[in-house]
């Protein structure tokens, strides 16, 4: 790491005790549980077997993204009232473009049910739907 850990903050939310596995984001520590990403994403599979870095608060992992969206993304699984429904539009495309990314098909298909009951200017969710290939079967309710 080529910075100070000092230098970074710990997340308010996302900085938890009993995770095993910290990403830095922004110069902010998150630490989660490591089993969500290794169960749901070939991607970090291959991600945590990079010998760069150890995953702990002085070296932990760097993502490219911004800490507000890995904050909402981490949300899914750690949301205790499970309030789906209660969250805006942009909420969950931040989560439908970052589990694209990343290869959370479970998490994506659950942005994609949760976006469909939301309002949606007809030609944005035509962009949307190509541009994540979601089945335009979907799309005939709109």
């Amino acid at each position: 790491m080529a910075e100070d850990p000092q230098a970074y903050t710990k997340h308010p939310q996302y900085y938890l005790p009993d995770g095993n596995v910290t990403f830095l984001v922004e110069k902010q520590l998150f630490r989660v549980h490591r089993y969500f990403f290794e169960r749901e994403s070939t991607y970090f599979q291959s991600f945590f077997t990079i010998d760069e870095y150890d995953g702990t608060d002085e070296d932990p992992y760097p993502l490219d993204v911004e800490a507000e969206d890995f904050a909402n993304f981490l949300w899914v699984w750690y949301d205790s009232y499970y309030r789906y429904e209660d969250q805006p539009r942009e909420t969950w495309l931040t989560i439908l473009n970052l589990t694209a990314r990343w290869g959370f098909e479970s998490m994506r298909e659950l942005a994609i049910r949760q976006l469909e009951h939301l309002p949606m200017d007809p030609v944005e969710k035509i962009t949307l739907y190509k541009e994540h290939r979601i089945n335009r079967k979907l799309l005939i309710p709109s």
